[in-house]
């Protein structure tokens, strides 16, 4: 769905069952839907976005409160999600090569 099959589809006049890619936006894109509810007023668990390594890991390292859930925005296969238990070892997520 995230690549527009329903669109295609549509286009093609074949009936479909399924969401178009930019209403299954909110399943593929953790940002997106996050940014969603806050503006829908939805309830949530509060969020902060990241586009550069740096600044994420600064924001761990200065948080007081965890465990943390780390998302990646986009389709990750069931594992787009990490747990960040404490500051003093961060998560491979955050290891440089």
């Amino acid at each position: 769905m995230a690549e527009g099959l329903a669109d295609f589809l549509i286009k093609k006049k074949i009936p479909v069952f399924g969401p178009t890619k930019m209403a299954a936006k909110i399943e593929w894109s953790k940002s997106f839907a996050k940014r969603l509810m806050k503006k829908e007023g939805i309830p949530t668990a509060d969020f902060k976005e990241f586009s550069k390594i740096e600044k994420a890991e600064e924001y761990v390292r200065k948080n007081k409160t965890f465990p943390i859930v780390i998302k990646a925005d986009g389709l990750a296969a069931g594992k787009g999600v990490l747990l960040q238990r404490h500051k003093k070892k961060l998560h491979r997520l955050f290891l440089r090569s």
